[in-house]
């Protein structure tokens, strides 16, 4: 029996890998089965997708498993295209992500295969791209050393969100607006270049509105709601520089 034949059946297995006596225990598998996401490449759906699903059913006639399909949804990501062709070993035109790591960070390589294309459509491999995310990076961390927020003793502080300035309030809006368009991305379509856009277009903003918060018309409780809510927004994307940033953010709430 060929590979094809152990990949169309051998993800049950992990339900129940140490049964020595059966291929798996039919309980455990209909605790676990169908699986809720299957996500792979546009390669599999004609080849280990047709097996699994043909080997389900048989296993089904069978009585070993009581599920019809060995999954609920599928997702088929795109390729990633180097020099206008798939990258690949046999092509030699692979590109080591160690290397992109070491010379411009995790971060900044995760999240240029994020931004680059939509999941599900073909990634055009530029390392300028990777360049471009990385000076994005460095706006955001200036953006919080020029814009250092102390915790508030004044009994005020509370009341700052509801006398917002035209200026503070038009901020306001766009943060919001970015959390809702992020959520609904990430969650409900998988488009984390979007997201990214959505937080470039954040960042963007309160850059513009540098001016506004050095002469204090936006208080500072709304710079804080902000610092906070772009290091949960990164998060996802850039965990490392995430974690810098709530920690400078939470350093100088307990100042």
């Amino acid at each position: 029996m060929d590979t094809f034949v152990d990949s169309s059946w051998y993800f049950y297995r992990y339900a129940d890998a140490q049964n020595a006596s059966a291929p798996f225990d039919p309980a455990k598998i209909a605790y676990w089965f169908p699986i809720d996401q299957y996500i792979g490449g546009v390669e599999h759906a004609i080849l280990h997708l047709i097996y699994s699903r043909f080997w389900t059913k048989f296993m089904r006639d069978m009585g070993l498993v009581k599920n019809d399909e060995p999954v609920q949804r599928l997702f088929t990501q795109g390729m990633v295209i180097k020099d206008g062709a798939k990258m690949s070993k046999n092509l030699g035109n692979v590109v080591s992500p160690d290397e992109m790591v070491a010379r411009y960070g995790a971060d900044a390589t995760r999240m240029y295969s994020l931004f680059a294309a939509p999941p599900d459509r073909d990634l055009d491999w530029q390392e300028s791209g990777i360049e471009g995310i990385q000076r994005f990076f460095g706006r955001v961390y200036r953006f919080y050393l020029r814009n250092p927020v102390k915790k508030s003793s004044d009994p005020e502080h509370a009341e700052q969100l509801v006398m917002l300035s035209s200026e503070a309030r038009a901020v306001q809006r766009k943060l919001h607006q970015t959390i809702k368009r992020v959520t609904h991305d990430f969650q409900g379509r998988w488009h984390f270049n979007t997201c990214i856009a959505a937080v470039m277009e954040l960042v963007n903003e309160i850059y513009g509105a540098e001016e506004a918060i050095a002469a204090g018309r936006i208080p500072a409780s709304l710079l804080a709601e902000l610092q906070r809510n772009i290091a949960l927004l990164l998060a996802p994307m850039a965990p490392y520089l995430a974690h810098e940033l709530w920690e400078m953010t939470e350093r100088r709430a307990i100042c």
